[in-house]
């Protein structure tokens, strides 16, 4: 079965749960235990993944071209050092570190490096055999130097969006959010 990106997987939590609304999904599974408290719940995590709020524009600038062409080729390298390097000495830490995490392209790079940052840096805090792993990595040539490389072009390329997002969204009004989506059946 092909990977799901976030997105993707969000999409089809809220069908589910949208399905709800149909008695002829919801009334089979009541007897098994699944009520309004379950379908809250549901509604809660999604909300906790994708956020509530609308803050950004509806046409988002665009990012810039040359941070996110760094930011790739950045993670075509250093993705596959890490990963060929983790799972022949230490496969368990490959396993986390790579748990659906694929190389990218686009503006999903900035995700994609991002998470890889954010598990690999605990490392090197972590127990006996992962701090193995980070230093062999660091011998591999994934310094704390080439790191912070990484951190400083993400951050450069969600920085110069997010500015351009708050000047949009200031100029606005603020407005109430929409009824829509509180985890009830009926809307």
């Amino acid at each position: 079965m092909a990977r799901l990106t976030t997105g993707q997987r969000c999409g089809l939590v809220m069908k589910f749960l949208n399905g709800f609304r149909n008695p002829r999904v919801a009334l089979p599974l009541a007897s098994y235990g699944f009520g309004q408290a379950t379908l809250d719940e549901g509604w809660t995590l999604l909300r906790a993944v994708v956020g509530e709020t609308f803050s950004v524009p509806v046409r988002v600038p665009p990012p810039d071209p040359t941070l996110l062409a760094r930011l790739d080729a950045w993670e075509n390298r250093w993705l596959k050092v890490a990963e060929a390097t983790l799972r022949r000495h230490y496969p368990d830490i490959a396993e986390r570190v790579f748990l659906n995490l694929s190389r990218t392209t686009g503006i999903e790079v900035v995700a994609s490096v991002t998470t890889f940052l954010d598990r690999v840096e605990p490392l090197a805090d972590g127990d006996e055999a992962e701090k193995s792993a980070r230093a062999l990595l660091a011998e591999r040539g994934l310094t704390d130097e080439v790191v912070a490389e990484a951190k400083r072009s993400s951050r450069r390329s969600g920085r110069s969006r997010r500015r351009r997002c708050r000047r949009w969204i200031g100029r606005r009004s603020r407005r109430p959010r929409p009824p829509c989506g509180r985890g009830t059946a009926s809307g």
